[in-house]
């Protein structure tokens, strides 16, 4: 019985490590002051949100949210490190828990994507990401899990016109700067960015290893036990 209560201890710690790794909230909206900015009238206001919490495997789960209030979004950017691929998204975990995304099982695409033009109108930069395309509905709420950890970056959304002009939306920090900050991912947004995935997978901080190391005693103790 002393060694199932050691195990279970153990056991105890070594989940807490993994689960309080990481688990982030933050949210942007128009207008631009508040974080989001764009052109057209048609769907404003509009909240993009992001809840980012770390699986027991290490994975990383990104539920992402767009908000419009009378037009529904014609597809969305996010963006992701350019070493990122398809293959990063684990298979089986991308979902749609409102809208819809393409017109049968849906249609994700990993690319760089240029401004202007009739695919990417007032888009203020180019942008390596993440297009779910083909989707409708006032609200897009999606998720899928990568190993690949979070960091800072961009979105950007589009509709079609309203009285002749486009509708687009994407954070105020888009060019500002060029480079996203290098701050590590917490609550709330930094230069009003969003979290969004990296090309590096999860690696435990200092306090997650001391956590860990504290954990090997008793193992020690459950081995011991056993001869």
């Amino acid at each position: 019985m002393k060694r199932v209560v050691e195990f279970c201890l153990v056991l105890f710690i070594l989940v807490g490590l993994v689960c309080s790794a990481g688990a982030f909230t933050g949210s942007l909206s128009s207008p631009a002051g508040s974080g989001i900015t764009g052109t057209g009238a048609g769907w404003w206001p509009v909240t993009f949100s992001w809840i980012v919490t770390q699986n027991p495997d290490g994975s990383w789960n990104y539920n992402y949210t767009f908000t419009s209030t009378t037009k529904s979004i014609s597809h969305l950017i996010i963006e992701v490190s350019p070493e990122f691929t398809l293959a990063d998204i684990i298979e089986g975990s991308f979902q749609v828990h409102q809208g819809s995304v393409g017109k049968k099982d849906g249609q994700i695409i990993v690319g760089e994507y240029a401004p202007g033009g009739g695919d990417n109108p007032g888009m203020p930069d180019p942008i390596y990401g993440i297009k779910f395309d083909g989707t409708s509905g006032l609200t897009l709420q999606l998720s899928f899990d990568t190993y690949k950890a979070p960091v800072w970056g961009d979105f950007y959304a589009k509709d079609g016109k309203t009285d002749g002009e486009m509708n687009t939306a994407y954070n105020v920090g888009f060019t500002s700067p060029d480079t996203d900050p290098i701050d590590p991912p917490s609550d709330g947004s930094v230069g009003f960015h969003i979290l969004r995935p990296d090309t590096h997978n999860y690696v435990p901080e200092p306090s997650s290893l001391a956590a860990l190391g504290a954990a090997l005693p008793f193992l020690g103790l459950i081995r011991r036990g056993r001869k």
